[in-house]
């Protein structure tokens, strides 16, 4: 423990001998102050009150004394099992931090976040340095700098950080010598905070992951929000993609006034022809966005035959091959069974007429879908064959985004949220 109380007062062990009463339970606590381990108060009884104690290293209190003292140490007590728990760290907005520096088991880990619920985890990964500098020069784990820092891969495949923190509840932020200043010349990464999420987003067909943060900013945003997911690391995705918004639409702009400049005609042909098809599709959702909020959407119903063939529910028509947009998806269950049902809204451009049809689809087609959430890909539409039966899906992507123009960014948004009901 890094506190006791003395007459009522909180205080640090500053020299051995020292006698107080533990915060928790009241009982005496003594002070030691030896060379080997840092200063601090154990009880007289060599009962730990609090069973998920750890003996405390200077990363520890290095890391808790970075925020205001009367945040450290907070007592909670636990009524379901009739015992006390010290936070390393409690905010005044009740974010728990807990720093982690020996090895823990599982059951422990989980009983923390269950616990604590609305909580971090900060853990000293220093012993996976090397490991971790590796798999970021050969790519293995790929870290974007452009934007907020963001790092991706499938880091259920790759060693790079310890496995055992990969399925926490709770974001966990690696310390891989974050406190070791004089590193910082030779070995960059190690300014950073690496926060892994407790769950993954989709960017340009990659894994999103997580994002590296500096010291001051975790501390001021840990500091000013409740919570440290839903109020700090969603609101910044979303903010990057906004970004990448408008890059591409910057983009565009310079190369259609270098194109102009080099006399490079062919290419822009090419990009007018683009924008002239991206303004069919805009037309066809500003008139699907009308319908909806006219309440009269009427979907074509499509399914696939014996054959392979896709087919709607009112016309001989077989869409195999055509070009197609998600426009929403909505997950239901069917009664008594824990397949999910997934919905699809999308439109089909059949031969030269646009065409607003529903599809289920399963989970994992889903996925491919929602890898085009920001930019609204055009794929085709077609069928595959597992397990003796046909699926609808969107594999081949012909790699083309329809222009993200305000309006109809947020005619788009519109539709998605009045289907999928968000």
């Amino acid at each position: 423990m890094q506190y006791a109380l003395i007459n009522g007062i909180k205080k640090e062990a500053a020299e051995t001998g020292l006698r107080g009463i533990c915060p928790c339970c009241k009982t005496p606590v003594i002070s030691k102050c030896g060379n080997v381990r840092i200063h601090h108060w154990t009880h007289e009884t060599k009962y730990d009150c609090d069973k998920w104690k750890e003996i405390e290293t200077l990363w520890h209190r290095t890391w808790k004394n970075e925020f205001s003292e009367n945040w450290r140490e907070k007592i909670f007590f636990d009524d379901v099992n009739n015992e006390y728990h010290r936070a390393d760290v409690c905010t005044d907005t009740s974010l728990v931090i807990e720093f982690q520096h020996s090895n823990i088991r599982t059951e422990e880990k989980t009983a923390r976040e269950k616990f604590y619920k609305n909580m971090v985890w900060v853990v000293d990964a220093s012993e996976y340095y090397e490991i971790f500098r590796n798999s970021i020069k050969s790519k293995v784990l790929e870290h974007y700098k452009e934007y907020r820092n963001y790092f991706y891969a499938d880091i259920e495949k790759i060693n790079v950080f310890p496995k055992k923190w990969l399925d926490a509840s709770v974001p966990v932020l690696f310390d891989f010598g974050l406190h070791n200043a004089s590193d910082y010349e030779n070995d960059k990464l190690k300014k950073w905070l690496w926060c892994v999420f407790p769950e993954q987003y989709y960017l340009w067909d990659r894994t999103i992951c997580g994002i590296c943060i500096n010291k001051e900013t975790f501390i001021n945003r840990v500091t000013k929000y409740n919570t440290f997911f839903a109020n700090i690391m969603k609101p910044e995705f979303e903010q990057m993609a906004n970004e990448l918004i408008k890059e591409e639409e910057r983009q565009i702009q310079e190369y259609e006034k270098q194109a102009e400049r080099e006399a490079e005609e062919e290419q822009r042909q090419e990009w007018q022809q683009r924008k002239e098809k991206s303004k069919i599709w805009a037309a066809d959702i500003q008139k699907l966005k009308e319908i909806i909020e006219q309440n009269k959407l009427q979907p074509l119903i499509l399914s696939v035959n014996k054959d392979g063939k896709i087919t709607d529910n009112k016309t001989p028509r077989i869409y195999n091959g055509c070009e197609s947009m998600a426009l929403g998806i909505k997950r239901t269950v069917w009664a008594g069974t824990d397949f999910p049902k997934n919905e699809v809204l999308i439109q089909i451009k059949y031969e030269s007429e646009m065409l607003t049809a529903l599809i289920t689809v399963p989970n994992f087609v889903i996925d491919k879908i929602l890898k085009g959430k920001f930019y609204y890909d055009i794929r085709i539409i077609d069928v595959f064959h597992p397990y003796e039966k046909y699926i609808i899906s969107f594999d081949k992507y012909i790699y083309e985004k329809i222009w993200t123009i305000d309006a109809l960014k947020q005619n788009l948004e519109f539709i998605n949220k009045n289907f999928s009901g968000a």
